[in-house]
């Protein structure tokens, strides 16, 4: 996965993953997985989707690190799916497919690419601006 993903430019290498996902491929060197106990999974939040990572796959490449979850529209009118609405420290890069546009109680697949191996910092500093 790392030779796969560093021979091509940063975006490519996301360009890359996403569209083996849509044709039910896993990317150059990736591996299946599930997730495991602790795991943490992307905050999303949109009006009217849900989504469920309880059946969630994972797909673990060097530098990414992809899950798959389901999307389903709850209300009773067409919703479009707003890709920002999944959060998460080491996101990358966020997609639905098939659809975007779900009638109620259609669902979709989105894929969330995670980067891997970075440190999160939570004591990071910003100086005021009213100081």
């Amino acid at each position: 996965a790392r030779k796969w993903e560093e021979s091509q430019p940063y975006m490519d290498s996301i360009r890359g993953i996403m569209r083996a996902l849509a044709l039910n491929k896993l990317p150059k060197g990736y591996s299946l997985a599930k997730l495991a106990p602790g795991d943490t999974v992307p905050a999303c939040y949109q009006e009217g989707l849900d989504v469920d990572f309880s059946r969630s796959q994972v797909m673990l490449g060097h530098n990414f690190q992809v899950l798959v979850a389901v999307a389903s529209n709850v209300t009773n009118q067409p919703l479009l799916v707003d890709e920002t609405a999944c959060t998460h420290p080491t996101l990358a890069a966020a997609s639905v497919w098939p659809n975007n546009l779900l009638e109620p109680g259609m669902k979709t697949e989105i894929y969330i690419v995670l980067r891997v191996g970075e440190e999160q910092t939570d004591d990071s500093q910003r100086p005021s601006l009213l100081n």
